[in-house]
């Protein structure tokens, strides 16, 4: 029985990687200022902005936050940080990849078991223990 290599394909990025997750991130929170404007310096009304000072203007009179508002996020923090540090992580059992009657070959682009007694090669696998939503079956409690 011949060895055989299946190469490893990079996996397709959501939302196309990190410039997509950033253009979302800065997207929703301009969309979400851009209501909070025309709610309430223009009630309710859709508008250009005439100018980036004008903008600004409008931004530092709704936008800025009170006392009251940076006390309650900073509580909020620091309750997380309380919770961080004091309750226990996930606690995860899992099984090791056995490995025992095979020799493991890194080639630049996968891995292979080769089982030393037929000298058969196959290719190496690792799977999570815990269901995600965002698995590649997109299926729930789907048996791989």
């Amino acid at each position: 029985m011949g060895s055989f290599v299946i190469p490893m394909t990079p996996p397709r990025l959501e939302f196309g990687g990190t410039p997509g997750v950033v253009a979302i991130v800065l997207l929703s929170h301009l969309a979400a200022f851009y209501v909070l404007l025309c709610v309430c310096a223009h009630g309710g009304a859709l508008f250009l902005p005439t100018s980036p000072n004008a903008l600004l203007a409008d931004l530092r009179a709704h936008a800025t936050p009170t006392p009251a508002t940076v006390a309650a996020y900073l509580g909020f923090l620091a309750t997380q940080a309380v919770l961080a540090m004091t309750l226990p992580g996930p606690i995860v059992l899992g099984l090791p990849i056995e490995t025992e009657p095979f020799d493991v070959v890194y080639g630049k682009d996968h891995v292979m078991l080769k089982d030393k007694e037929t000298q058969t090669h196959k290719e190496a696998e690792a799977r999570s223990i815990h269901w995600s939503p965002y698995d590649r079956v997109r299926v729930v409690n789907a048996d791989p």
